[in-house]
């Protein structure tokens, strides 16, 4: 139909497919409004467009989504790549079809990255970097240019970052000392460290006094001062905790003085 306008009205379309979605666009694709027939075939579509135009009507389906992936595996890297495959049926019909294509977070169904837009089927990747350790949800939204949603079922993965490592203890449980001052120190590699994570050391006594903490975010030593000594045996220990929730108690090491 060929129509001049300068406002809004409505088209009302008979003996349509029941149930069967429509929208009408002009001759260049542009959408000029949509939609669905009801058990008898009559749809009504209001056209909100100004101009003069030569619209044509055209059956749209919604957009379809699937090859989700990382889903129901556990991984080890803080960032992974999230992917998924849309297509739509009414990319081949009339001037085709423009999707708009956004992956979420489950959990509070923020955005994750930017919207990406398609004019035929692709695969699509978007990054995402996690901060905590445990189950991670995801989904994505594809929306058509006649405004026809799809939305995948949420996806799971688990990750599971490396917790970090004490690779040396000062001073070696059961030095003798023979004067101080004396700094006790651990060695801490851990795989994500100046990556995103962070590694806190809280030093203590034997008898649970604590004796302070540091917090590392490159691979290195973290240190503090035991005071006061004793003659004798100086116990100590130290809970190693990463940002990602890794978290362990060292054995208890000793120096006698």
């Amino acid at each position: 139909l060929s129509y001049t306008s300068t406002g809004t009205f409505d088209l009302t379309l008979r003996n349509l497919d029941a149930n069967q979605a429509y929208g009408v666009e002009s001759s260049t694709g542009t959408p000029l409004g949509t939609g669905t027939t009801d058990a008898n075939g009559t749809v009504t579509i209001t056209l909100d467009q100004s101009g003069t135009f030569d619209g044509r009507l055209r059956t749209n389906e919604p957009p379809t989504i699937d090859g989700l992936a990382p889903d129901g595996v556990t991984v080890t890297q803080a960032t992974q790549t999230l992917e998924a495959t849309v297509d739509d049926p009414s990319f081949g019909i009339g001037a085709g079809d423009n999707i708009d294509v956004e992956f979420y977070r489950a959990s509070n169904d923020s955005q994750i990255g930017s919207t990406q837009s398609i004019t035929s089927a692709s695969t699509l990747t978007q990054n995402v970097t996690l901060t905590q350790n445990g189950a991670f949800d995801w989904y994505v939204e594809a929306t058509d240019k006649f405004g026809a949603t799809t939305q995948s079922p949420d996806q799971t993965f688990t990750l599971a970052e490396p917790a970090p490592e004490v690779v040396d203890v000062t001073p070696g449980d059961g030095t003798e000392i023979s004067e101080g001052p004396v700094d006790v120190a651990l060695n801490i590699t851990d795989t994500n460290l100046g990556n995103g994570d962070t590694v806190t050391v809280a030093f203590e006594k034997g008898d649970g006094t604590a004796l302070g903490s540091q917090t590392l975010t490159t691979n290195g030593t973290a240190s503090v001062n035991y005071s006061p000594l004793l003659g004798g045996p100086n116990e100590w220990k130290a809970t190693v905790s990463d940002s990602f929730g890794n978290s362990f108690e060292t054995q208890t090491f000793s120096f006698p003085v």
